[in-house]
């Protein structure tokens, strides 16, 4: 198995190795970079840096669709933001007493950073309370219909993982 890219140069080269070969499909996958002053507006936006291997993804890609897979698509810097503030609606919805079956995991999605888009039940999440001493910061990926969110090391192991499994 090939290692989770975590530098700008191992994320621009899984990208175009993401496309080749699948028909139909462009070699590269990502979007344009996000570039250093849109990747420090949402740190700023944020009040807090962001992990290595995520904030070097968004300076070769912002954002990433993947027609070729069900992966989620990930959004770009204007999208990104805390879970509680970009889907407040579900966060208050899942805050009642009758969907108990969210309760436990609430409190870790509200303090984390929505980093996909959520229309198909799954999404992506960093929890910056849970730092490892790289700077990374854990990743979810949480699917609604099959229980608590799985974590992953950081967001380039939580690419990989989902690769793998597809």
């Amino acid at each position: 198995m090939t290692p989770a890219p975590s530098t700008s140069a191992q994320w621009r080269e899984f990208l175009v190795r993401r496309g080749a070969g699948t028909p139909g499909v462009e070699d590269w996958r990502g979007h344009g970079p996000a570039g250093a002053a849109a990747v420090a507006g949402l740190e700023e936006r944020l009040g807090r840096a962001l992990p290595p291997s995520y904030r070097n993804f968004l300076l070769v890609s912002d954002g990433w669709s993947d027609p070729g897979t069900e992966l989620c698509g990930l959004l770009a810097t204007p999208g990104i933001g805390w879970f509680e503030d970009v889907a407040g609606d579900l966060v208050e919805a899942w805050d009642e007493p009758e969907v108990a079956c969210f309760a436990a995991d609430l409190a870790m999605l509200r303090r984390s950073l929505l980093v996909s888009d959520h229309g198909n039940g799954v999404f992506w999440l960093l929890n910056p309370n849970e730092v490892a001493g790289n700077g990374e910061w854990a990743a979810y990926e949480w699917d609604t219909g099959s229980g608590s969110p799985a974590r992953h090391a950081d967001f380039a192991a939580l690419v990989a993982a989902a690769l793998a499994e597809r």
